[in-house]
């Protein structure tokens, strides 16, 4: 499904609204053949940092003792590791208590006043940084956002002299929904039933490290679903793969549980 990580789940929307919600639904993402009943959700911003007035400020003069992004987007980032400890603190529900960062807070793009030789040599007058917080099952869209409100404005009053104005917090995408379901249920334990009678493992049971449209399907049609898959890595990336062995296995146990549930005797 196109863009389906970043808040881009229309087309799964789209799908279940014309053909109805079914009795479950396996998601075929990277997992390395474990089971995750739960994604994390994110909250995706833009912070845009501004310096004095909204002007270029010539190198060479005495406008380079300004406050300037350069240093407002330094600062934002030498201290981001105070959110991050901050949202590490909370509770976090047991499929995300194996992750050494349950909910990560991650710098996606830095940008600031464009690069090379048709860009004047001056000091920008703003930059952005893209920030993503991934959030765990339980969280709402306020309190996270309040949550980074909060610690941004506290930066901001212990460095007024660099803050002159204080960074904005803007939002190209939806927010994306942190979901669960409970472990417990059948569709769970059937299908680590099947991929343990073709693996000769049973699969852990975990937590999505990643956001995707696993909230689509529990929550807007209330259907049990699970993302389960092949062994992979560098994901969006242009050398994004996956294991043969492990597609091999994913098809095997994803035909043996398609039989079982559908109650077809696979003996």
């Amino acid at each position: 499904m196109v863009d389906e990580e970043e808040a881009g789940v229309n087309a799964t929307i789209a799908g279940r609204l014309r053909y109805g919600p079914m009795d479950s639904a396996i998601i075929p993402e990277v997992t390395g053949l474990q089971i995750y009943p739960a994604a994390r959700g994110a909250l995706i911003s833009d912070v845009i940092f501004s310096s004095s007035e909204g002007t270029w400020l010539e190198v060479g003069t005495g406008d380079q003792d300004r406050a300037d992004v350069v240093q407002q987007i330094g600062l934002f980032l030498a201290h981001l590791e105070e959110l991050r400890a901050s949202r590490r603190s909370h509770f976090v529900p047991p499929l995300y208590r194996s992750y050494p960062d349950p909910a990560p807070v991650q710098v996606t793009k830095i940008y600031a006043g464009g690069w090379g030789s048709q860009v004047p040599i001056a000091v920008p007058p703003e930059g952005r940084v893209e920030l993503i917080c991934q959030t765990l099952p339980g969280e709402q869209r306020t309190g996270v956002l309040q949550e980074v409100q909060d610690w941004l404005d506290g930066l901001v009053r212990r460095h007024p002299q660099v803050f002159t104005t204080r960074p904005q917090l803007r939002f190209r995408r939806r927010w994306m929904v942190p979901t669960a379901m409970r472990p417990e249920h059948s569709l769970v334990t059937t299908l680590a039933d099947c991929a343990a009678g073709v693996t000769g493992r049973r699969p852990a049971v975990l937590g999505a490290p990643y956001p995707c449209d696993l909230f689509a399907l529990q929550q807007i049609f209330d259907m049990p679903a699970v993302v389960f898959g092949p062994t992979g890595a560098n994901a969006h990336a242009a050398d994004e793969y996956v294991e043969l062995d492990s597609v091999f296995a994913f098809w095997e146990s994803l035909l043996v549980f398609v039989m079982r549930w559908c109650g077809v005797d696979t003996a």
